[in-house]
């Protein structure tokens, strides 16, 4: 097992002849690793590492919506409230 905090480089993946290193985003622990795929062609989506974090999933859909979510002025002023329900 592994142990990785943000930042640290999990592996480099070489797309047409130019290396690309993944970096992790959270902390974590590698879980798996698909090392038979080492060397090979691999297409978009295959999974090649699992890593078990410590988040909660409220704390990872947070995460997320901060990512994609903008501010924006409100039209009036009052209490207004966000659902996480999705």
């Amino acid at each position: 097992k592994w142990h990785h905090h943000p930042g640290t480089l999990l592996y480099i993946i070489n797309r047409e002849k130019n290396p690309k290193p993944i970096y992790s985003l959270t902390n974590g622990v590698v879980a798996s690793l698909r090392r038979e795929l080492e060397g090979e062609f691999v297409e978009a989506g295959e999974k090649l590492m699992t890593i078990q974090h410590p988040l909660k999933k409220r704390e990872i859909i947070e995460g997320i919506l901060q990512n994609v979510l903008y501010l924006f002025k409100a039209p009036e002023k009052a209490k207004y409230f966000f659902s996480l329900d999705i």
